[in-house]
């Protein structure tokens, strides 16, 4: 592990760009369905929280299409974008199509 600082961080935010723009529009959303930000090693924001996050977005996916509750709490279950981009068309689906 490095002792001094050993690189620089680049970043641009999005509201860096508005002052740039014609038009613009904004989306409110739910944070938790849309927004998994990994920029952590370990911990808060960090790749075990946004999988977390993905997960959970889908198990309440499948619940919604009648899945079976137990099962699909007890499994890790990752739903496909080519069977559902937003949960729809789960329905009637075997668990292992999706």
């Amino acid at each position: 592990m490095p002792t001094e600082p050993s690189g620089y961080k680049f970043e641009y935010l999005l509201f860096n760009i508005f002052e740039k723009l014609n038009d613009m529009a904004a989306l409110e959303v739910e944070r938790e369905e849309e927004f998994a930000p990994v920029k952590n090693k370990e911990g808060e924001d960090s790749p075990e929280t946004a999988k977390e996050l993905i997960l959970n977005l889908h198990k309440k996916w499948l619940t919604n299409a009648g899945f079976d509750k137990t099962t699909v709490e007890k499994n890790q279950i990752e739903v496909s974008p080519l069977a559902s981009y937003y949960g729809d068309n789960l329905s009637g689906k075997n668990i292992n199509e999706i």
